[in-house]
């Protein structure tokens, strides 16, 4: 078990990127351009076909696209430096073709299907296999400290958080969205690195100097696991910031958090939200501005992500139409876990108030008890 866990902490390592990305039962999903290069001779070296029996090695480097439920790999790497990974998931979802920059992108998609189904597919498909990982990981770190092998389970933490890096990115490439004007129908770049890394960090900071962490069972039957909460905080804080920063003067937006034994229920409205705008389907028009200043596809995008994220972690998230504006409900069963390393001092106030009210942040802080 050592010797692996050393040969992954290696792999992770390479130039300071999360260089693997494992599947359910240890599939690998991709390696990144600076991994492949020794990668035949690392895998011949430490037995790879042992370690991941279901890993396939036929086609490794062929260029040819894979024509069944598999993963190729495409080692020609051109002058942008790319990675080409082919990944055919599931034939009920449909196949995805992913490339992989190392450059100015750090994850961009393509498809030769529907580009916005593409995303929300891609974005669900990394963060559900990710989701395993950290089950995964729990599981065999607390095996290893039972048997006081310290320092192996402070590798496979270590491959955890890289693992929550690369989730990360499921949020952090280049998405298309379909843009109408009154003479075309054409397709415009959104860059999701840019708009979400600022949320992310503001995210992770907050929760960070918590320690606050949600714990909960969506179905009774797998046990309990842990919803990332850099996730949930970024999806909750990127619809806030939009209705919350953005409202004018005259307009409003509310958050009420209630927490109970074993379920959290948080209520957020406004009333300059196009509601129409974010829950219709179909063609979204990303040049008009709706009464908070942003282009109404950005904001659907937003609460995608967020329903996305609370249904992946067995939640409820409703949006209904505020007359004006829009409400959110989100029921979660949940239970807030006891940390000894939470300060008594408050380790955040906002500086941005509307009509004199709080915070999403100041209010989730203000209704939990150390």
């Amino acid at each position: 078990m050592a010797g692996r866990t050393d040969w992954l902490y290696k792999l992770y390592r390479s130039h300071e990127q999360p260089c693997f990305c494992f599947g359910p039962d240890l599939k690998i999903l991709w390696i990144n351009a600076a991994a492949m290069k020794d990668f035949p001779h690392v895998a011949e070296e430490n037995e790879l076909a042992e370690c991941f029996p279901q890993f396939s090695f036929t086609g490794l480097f062929s260029e040819d696209k894979p024509t069944s439920s598999s993963l190729q790999i495409n080692n020609k790497l051109d002058g942008q430096d790319r990675l080409e990974v082919l990944t055919f998931p599931d034939p009920k979802e449909g196949s995805l073709y992913v490339g992989i920059y190392y450059g100015s992108c750090p994850f961009h998609l393509a498809s030769s299907g529907n580009e916005q189904g593409s995303v929300k597919l891609l974005s669900y498909y990394i963060r559900q296999r990710m989701t395993s990982i950290f089950n995964l990981s729990e599981l065999i770190s607390e095996r290893l400290v039972e048997r006081e092998d310290y320092e192996s389970a402070y590798h496979i933490r270590d491959i955890e958080r890289n693992c929550r890096s690369l989730l990360k990115l499921s949020y952090n490439f280049n998405a298309y969205y379909t843009v109408s004007d009154e003479n075309a129908i054409y397709q415009t770049e959104v860059d999701f690195h840019e708009y979400f890394t600022p949320l992310m960090n503001q995210a992770e900071m907050i929760l960070a100097a918590t320690g606050l962490s949600f714990v909960f069972d969506p179905d009774y039957q797998n046990g309990i696991v842990k919803l990332d909460k850099v996730l949930f905080a970024t999806a909750l804080l990127n619809v806030v910031n939009i209705s919350y920063l953005y409202a004018q003067e005259e307009g409003h937006f509310i958050c009420r958090t209630e927490f109970f034994p074993d379920e959290m229920l948080l209520t957020m409205e406004d009333n300059v939200t196009d509601y129409e705008a974010v829950t219709t389907p179909g063609i979204l028009d990303v040049v008009a501005l709706d009464a908070t200043g942003e282009p109404p596809a950005m904001k659907k995008m937003c609460y995608d992500i967020l329903q996305k994220t609370v249904e992946l972690h067995g939640g409820q998230c409703i949006i209904a139409d505020n007359h004006p504006g829009v409400k959110i409900l989100i029921r979660m069963k949940a239970k807030l876990i006891d940390n000894d390393f939470v300060s008594d001092e408050p380790v955040y106030t906002s500086k941005r108030r509307v009509g004199g009210k709080l915070g999403i942040v100041d209010i989730m802080l203000s209704d939990v008890t150390y």
